[in-house]
């Protein structure tokens, strides 16, 4: 694996590849030019990627905990089965991009422009969404305990049926809280620790699930887990 921790500033990459790379900590990837490239299976732990130009990305399974993605473009990018945990994704475009099985527990997507995104299966445990476009977001599958959604915007009872969430989940005020979500009351199905989440799990087999049984419950239980911390 190549490790680029220490680089200061990577630019001028369209359609590089850098599957596999290292760049944790302090990588200054600010501003960079790297649409359509590979970074599938990166470990960009804190980098700070903050108006980077990603759009039609490869960036399945890469670990992006932690990382500034302020105003970060990536309409259209494969962000499936990716580690966005606590990612700092304000104002960033997101329109289009393939978000499936991701985790983005404790995010901030406040004012993200997620319109279009594929969110089949991600994790928005805890993930701040003030002001979020999410017209014609899928969010089949998804897990919204404790999400802010209050001001989301394009936001339709239809995606909120098809998801999950928990009695912390705030919801716009024309919006219904499905009966089967769980309930304030019930501590047993919120998590400890809402940033600790498995990373990868497959979401077509939550499909068969009782509707009553919450996505934290089945991934605690159900599936093999891949914790990221």
């Amino acid at each position: 694996m190549a490790v680029l921790g220490r680089l200061s500033v990577l630019d001028g990459v369209p359609r590089a590849d850098l599957s596999g790379a290292n760049l944790t900590g302090p990588a200054a990837l600010h501003c960079i030019q790297a649409s359509y490239g590979n970074l599938s299976n990166t470990d960009l732990t804190g980098a700070d990627l903050s108006h980077a130009h990603l759009g039609r990305a490869d960036l399945t399974a890469t670990r992006l905990g932690g990382t500034n993605l302020t105003g970060a473009s990536l309409n259209e990018a494969n962000l499936s089965y990716t580690w966005l945990g606590g990612a700092n994704l304000t104002r960033a475009r997101l329109g289009g991009a393939d978000l499936t099985g991701a985790s983005l527990s404790g995010a901030n997507l406040t004012r993200a422009w997620l319109d279009g995104a594929d969110l089949t299966g991600a994790s928005l445990s805890g993930a701040n969404l003030t002001r979020a476009w999410l017209t014609e977001a899928d969010l089949t599958g998804a897990w919204l305990g404790g999400a802010n959604l209050i001001t989301a915007v394009g936001l339709v009872q239809d995606q909120i049926d098809a998801a999950y969430g928990d009695g912390w989940t705030r919801l716009p005020p024309e919006l219904t809280r499905p009966a089967s979500w769980t309930s304030a009351e019930a501590d047993e199905y919120r998590p400890a620790d809402p940033h600790q989440f498995v990373g990868q799990w497959h979401p077509e087999v939550l499909a068969g699930q009782d509707n009553a049984l919450s996505a934290w419950d089945y991934h605690q239980t159900i599936l093999p887990k891949v914790v990221i911390v």
